[in-house]
């Protein structure tokens, strides 16, 4: 992905959240952030930022400016500018990103590479 978003200008108000308790099978494209406390089983392709809560489930593929990912993530293919796996988070998969950060107590069983999407 090659489009930068300056966060500072991003509009809370047009989040997506995919609250917990919900199942979405199926492809979700935008230009906003996602925060994702249900499930999702499809890909997700946004410009924003993907933010897993930590009773959130991804199955499938994403494409995203950055993903803060403190729930469930597997994938073969994870394409972030930045990923952030927290200390509660867990990841299955394979990611591209250029910056990496795992903190302490967070869980990544698959491969990752280190460079520009």
């Amino acid at each position: 992905m090659s489009t930068s978003t300056n966060e500072s200008n991003r509009d809370p108000n047009k989040s997506c959240i995919i609250a917990k308790g919900t199942l979405i099978k199926g492809n979700i494209k935008t230009t906003e952030d996602i925060r994702v406390d249900g499930e999702i089983n499809g890909e997700i392709k946004t410009t924003g930022r993907v933010i897993i809560g930590v009773n959130g489930k991804i199955d499938g593929v994403i494409d995203s400016n950055s993903i803060v990912n403190s729930g469930f993530l597997k994938s073969g293919n994870i394409m972030a500018e930045s990923f952030t796996l927290t200390s509660t988070g867990k990841i299955e998969g394979e990611l591209k990103t250029k910056n990496l950060v795992v903190e302490s107590g967070g869980t990544f069983n698959g491969m990752s590479s280190m460079e520009k999407k």
